[in-house]
């Protein structure tokens, strides 16, 4: 008998800072065995979207669920076997190994008592493999530029092995060789089944790897659907401000031009 497959998902989800509303009631399914791209402006509200769903920002109202349960009332270790995040993490101030960072992934998997062995170890490498970063598995994190260190917690994210991964602006320092690794092994991660949510700014990039898109503007939802549909200029220009030229392709190609002074 095949597993059930379950969502993620999020009913009426609001969020406010003070008296200052950054997502406006919103409710979605994110299905497995697919990619979801999260676009919009700065500020639109995407990586408050994007903590919500992992469960590391509290809502002001509404839930979000994994199948049928909220997971807000999932045990912490529970939910990080869940979800994974990557993307907003403060600086990591000891000069841990590239290869020691991402062995903190297993945490949730190991319990009380118990330490990462030999199958940790392979599970870590092939996390950075993965990501692109295994030529910096024994470097310090600390002494990493902002791309490789970024590579090295999107691999732990990886090696924390959960049905969900998030990932906020996971390209924002890659050049295009390591963006496009990346792309394919977040391809191959919705093949596998996972649900896969990426906060991306590269729309043309978005709509390569992407089955769905999401495009937020003033924390609300102003289009949602298969990323050929959502990136059309009308669209594109009532989010972002600035005309918009969309090359149908393949690939879809999306050029802004400076609005108008």
């Amino acid at each position: 008998m095949e597993p059930p497959i379950t969502a993620l998902s999020c009913h009426d989800l609001t969020h406010r800072y003070g008296a200052r509303t950054v997502l406006h009631p919103l409710s979605l399914a994110l299905e497995p065995g697919t990619v979801t791209a999260l676009l919009g402006p700065n500020g639109a509200g995407k990586s408050t979207l994007v903590r919500l769903l992992a469960g590391v920002t509290r809502p002001t109202g509404g839930d979000v669920r994994f199948g049928e349960r909220a997971l807000s009332a999932l045990a912490p270790a529970e939910r990080a076997r869940t979800v994974a995040l990557s993307g907003g993490e403060p600086e990591l101030p000891f000069a841990w190994s590239a290869l020691e960072v991402v062995l903190m992934a297993r945490a949730p998997h190991l319990g009380r008592g118990r330490f990462e062995g030999a199958a940790e170890l392979t599970l870590a490498r092939d996390a950075l493999r993965r990501a692109g970063a295994e030529s910096l598995a024994e470097r310090a994190i600390t002494e990493l530029s902002s791309g490789e260190r970024q590579r090295v917690l999107v691999a732990r994210a990886l090696c924390q092995d959960t049905p969900c991964l998030l990932l906020d602006e996971p390209t924002s320092h890659q050049d295009p060789a390591h963006a496009l690794r990346l792309g394919g092994e977040l391809r191959a991660l919705a093949r596998a089944g996972r649900t896969v949510v990426c906060v991306l700014h590269d729309l043309t990039f978005a709509a390569r790897i992407a089955d769905r898109a999401l495009l937020l503007a003033s924390g609300r939802l102003l289009a949602d659907g298969p990323p050929a549909e959502v990136l059309r200029a009308p669209t594109l220009e009532a989010a972002f401000g600035a005309p918009a030229t969309v090359l149908a392709g393949p690939p879809l190609v999306v050029v802004f031009e400076p609005p108008a002074p």
